[in-house]
């Protein structure tokens, strides 16, 4: 019998649960043996006890985006202009990615075995928030896997920002995304010096080139004069 079909048919199963989710009002079913086994956030939560959160065997949860008590920002690049986010020392512990319940469900699907069909960076940025909050490792290094390929569509604009990036991707754990960012910085400088050097190069061949130019300019005049003095003297 194989596993992960199976696991995946409990996904938010409507007669097998034991945990509701709430996320804007709106619920999830989901299996708390499933979620302490997939989430060090959950596995804490569970031993806790949180007996007020139980009603007739069941738990209820609200994983809500917490957009009262944190700084809430929707995409990851909006971090740079949030003033109280850029003190290098805070370690953004009071910012929070904004998520819905869609976003929510395709984290939560994770832990049942379904692909995470997210593909832009912000909503990889985000599911990669949403593993650190709730400390599903796994997840976390397949979000690091795909982040790391960043630095290869930034814009000029990105690259001014490329030290807060990288301070956000320490946050988040995302260890091959920093090496990425760090080796396409290298990559860039050295390009640059190469093109210094180019530039330079050029540069002198054309100033050699005039200086030559200018040489036999001269050289031609001289001759010419030369020439018109021995024309001069020969027909005295």
């Amino acid at each position: 019998m194989e596993v992960i079909p199976n696991l995946k048919r409990l996904f938010n199963d409507h007669y097998t649960y034991d945990v509701v989710l709430r996320i804007d009002g709106k619920c999830y079913f989901a299996h708390s043996i499933i979620l302490k086994y997939q989430s060090g956030y959950f596995l804490e939560y569970f031993k806790e006890g949180h007996d007020d959160k139980r009603k007739n065997g069941k738990y209820y949860i609200d994983c809500s985006c917490l957009m009262k008590s944190c700084i809430v920002v929707k995409n990851w690049y909006d971090i740079f202009n949030k003033e109280d986010c850029k003190d290098e020392n805070d370690r953004f512990h009071n910012v929070e990615f904004y998520y819905d319940y869609e976003i929510f469900g395709k984290f939560l699907s994770y832990f049942y075995g379904c692909p995470i069909y997210m593909r832009t960076n912000e909503q990889l940025f985000t599911i990669a928030y949403l593993a650190k909050k709730f400390k599903v490792t796994g997840l976390t290094k397949m979000m690091d896997g795909l982040l790391k390929y960043l630095p290869t569509a930034w814009q000029q604009n990105d690259i001014d920002y490329w030290k807060f990036t990288l301070n956000i991707c320490k946050w988040l754990e995302l260890d091959q995304t920093q090496l990425g960012i760090m080796n396409y910085l290298k990559m860039r400088e050295e390009n640059k010096v190469g093109l210094n050097n180019e530039k330079k190069r050029r540069r002198d061949e054309e100033e050699s080139e005039s200086s030559l130019t200018s040489l036999s300019s001269g050289s031609s005049s001289e001759n010419s004069s030369s020439d018109e003095d021995s024309d001069s003297l020969a027909e005295n």
